[in-house]
């Protein structure tokens, strides 16, 4: 969604640079027009002195339209520049957030799989307890994994609670009960 909303808003943009080249492009045609116009009707209708006076605001317009045309220009292409330079940017980000991900999740698998190699000792202890603990443990690291939506990962906490399970305990002490 915000990646659609980002190219409208970049369509947008672009399009009012380019109406704003247009429009100069436009003043431009329509300035040289009508000092064209002037020096055609000049010669025409043989005004006296025209050009002494009118040579002056003339050279002072087409330096104006120059400056204005250079100014479009510089525009357009800074446009065009800043837009590479975003899409560049945003595909940089892109990039690092997916690093980021790839490192967390790689810190999260050998945190989960740490604490499945402590468990597993706790239900090789042989007290009670601290095999009761491994229970929860393991127990806990299978809700985890299947948080983080590794379902084969926490398959394997349940295949080894019900393997310890089935195990008959040696240690088991009936009139200790």
């Amino acid at each position: 969604m915000r990646r659609k909303q980002r190219a409208q808003e970049e369509r947008t943009t672009q399009a009012n640079g380019v109406r704003w080249v247009w429009a100069a492009v436009f003043v431009i045609a329509l300035a040289v027009g009508v000092m064209a116009g002037l020096a055609i009707a000049a010669e025409i209708f043989k005004w006296q002195g025209y050009w002494k006076s009118a040579a002056q605001p003339y050279a002072t317009v087409l330096t104006g339209l120059a400056a204005l045309g250079a100014a479009s220009l510089a525009f357009h292409n800074g446009h065009r520049q800043r837009s590479a330079e975003q899409l560049r940017w945003e595909s940089d980000q892109r990039e690092r957030r997916a690093e980021a991900d790839r490192l967390h999740i790689r810190e999260t698998t050998r945190e989960l799989r740490s604490r499945f190699t402590t468990a597993t000792e706790q239900l090789a202890n042989p007290s009670p307890t601290i095999r009761r603990s491994g229970v929860y443990a393991i127990a806990a690291l299978a809700d985890d994994w299947y948080s983080n939506g590794n379902l084969p990962e926490a398959r394997v906490c349940f295949d080894v609670l019900t393997g310890y399970l089935k195990e008959p305990n040696e240690n088991f002490d009936e009139e200790a009960r």
